[in-house]
């Protein structure tokens, strides 16, 4: 099971554990023990600035950008201490 959308780890356990609730009472499960782990964290940054997906994407390497396939440039952190880390840049212009 997975929580998103969460602004703290508290409120995300509190999610996993209301959802528990409701499957128990619905007779689809019996009452567990919830032992959540955070796995992954998210951080946005808004830079009010039109960007060139197409031209990053041309320029930056470790960036794929396929309109086709998905509304963002995925970025993969070249440095190997970072190479977990992925970075998505979403943008309303596109040339």
């Amino acid at each position: 099971m997975i929580s998103t959308g969460a602004k703290s780890t508290s409120n995300s356990i509190g999610q996993l554990e209301h959802t528990i609730d409701i499957l128990v009472r619905e007779g689809f499960i019996k009452k567990i023990r919830v032992e959540p782990k955070v796995q992954n964290i998210v951080s946005t940054a808004t830079v009010n600035s039109k960007i060139d997906l197409n031209l990053v994407a041309s320029t930056l390497t470790k960036l794929t950008f396929e309109r086709e396939q998905f509304p963002g440039a995925i970025y993969r952190s070249p440095d190997k201490e970072n190479n977990a880390e992925t970075r998505m840049i979403f943008s309303e212009y596109i040339s």
